[in-house]
């Protein structure tokens, strides 16, 4: 099996799709190996890139809630932060002024109520504005008793991170917290909430035993922090060469997605499993 992020990996940040990438999922396709995209983009997002006969078996979405048989579109697995776990952040957030997000439940993630709190980054108001037909200003009338697939908050830097971070782990030590770097600017640091344990080596996982495959038959590829959960857990793990510094000191690190750094991590690592598949 294999499992690759989609922005910035499969696709240049352009949004671009070398044929050396494409041909590769074909030829995977034809050997039997398992194709998985893992993306923090939602359902909705990732089919606005992708088409419905994409050359892959599985989605994991949404940094792990949810996964989808991409054949079939059938959802296999979603999951929720409770309402009152929602309830209780949500009262944090407001109490400190901390902008968020609030991202209601899988499949329909894409809507999302929006609180602005004192400090607002150019990159909040820039998502509110690009997604404005599915971004509602919160008001305690229209949120309340709420499941939700995750909170996201946007941060002009890694302190202003730990902080949010170091506040509602005094109030749930549990909560799943997921760092990225904004896909938007490519600068400004975004804070992903979900219920305890989800991300995207979750979901593998969840996938890689269903299937009956072994972990060391697994090749995964990232570019950021949200794949790092993702890169310990695979059998073989490379980045592209856009990845943070800590990542490609730990990881083998490849060319961009112009330069078909996909296509030849399977090319790699195809040659060191000799076979073996």
């Amino acid at each position: 099996m294999i499992i690759t992020d989609l922005d910035g990996t499969l696709f240049s940040h352009a949004r671009s799709l070398s044929k050396a990438n494409i041909d590769t999922l074909e030829e995977l396709g034809k050997r039997n190996i398992v194709r998985v995209v893992a993306t923090g983009r939602s359902l909705y997002s990732t089919k606005k890139l992708i088409s419905d006969d994409f050359p892959i078996d599985y989605l994991i979405f949404s940094t792990g809630a949810g996964i989808v048989n991409w054949k079939t579109k059938d959802l296999l697995y979603k999951n929720s932060l409770n309402s009152q776990i929602v309830s209780q952040l949500v009262d944090v957030f407001i109490f400190h002024k901390i902008n968020f997000m609030l991202h209601l439940e899988i499949p329909d993630n894409h809507y999302f109520f929006c609180y602005k709190g004192d400090s607002v980054p150019g990159d909040y108001l820039r998502r509110v504005s690009l997604y404005s037909d599915f971004a509602t200003p919160y008001s305690s009338k229209v949120v309340n008793d709420i499941k939700a697939s995750q909170f996201v908050i946007i941060l002009p830097n890694i302190d202003e991170y730990k902080t949010i971070k170091n506040i509602t782990e005094s109030m749930n030590s549990t909560l799943s917290y997921i760092q990225t770097t904004s896909p938007l600017n490519g600068e400004s640091v975004w804070l992903e909430i979900f219920s305890e344990g989800i991300n995207k080596s979750y979901a593998a996982n969840y996938l890689a035993e269903t299937l009956s495959i072994p972990r060391e038959k697994t090749l995964t590829v990232g570019n950021d922090w949200n794949d790092e959960d993702l890169l310990e857990w695979g059998g073989a793990s490379y980045v592209m060469d856009n990845a943070p510094r800590k990542l490609k000191k730990k990881y083998r690190t490849l060319e961009n997605t112009q330069a078909d750094g996909f296509a030849k991590a399977v090319k790699d690592w195809l040659e060191q499993m000799n076979g073996d598949l």
